[in-house]
């Protein structure tokens, strides 16, 4: 019935930020490639690929009857 007021703190805000990134969202965007980077490395490495190997070699072997 009433219209809800915004708080008055976030007129501005919601007003203003039209598609601009902020350093917040870089440092995110980098902080994310960052870790997705080291992830990608090393699931391409050699250790990774023997535990991940020895892991389903082992659930298997559990599974077999």
């Amino acid at each position: 019935m009433f219209p809800h007021p915004k708080p008055i703190f976030l007129n501005n805000f919601l007003e203003d930020d039209a598609g601009m990134v902020t350093p917040e969202y870089s440092l995110g965007m980098v902080t994310a490639l960052s870790i997705g980077l080291v992830l990608f490395i090393y699931a391409r490495s050699e250790t990774f690929r023997e535990t991940l190997t020895g892991l389903v070699d082992r659930a298997l072997a559990l599974a077999a009857p």
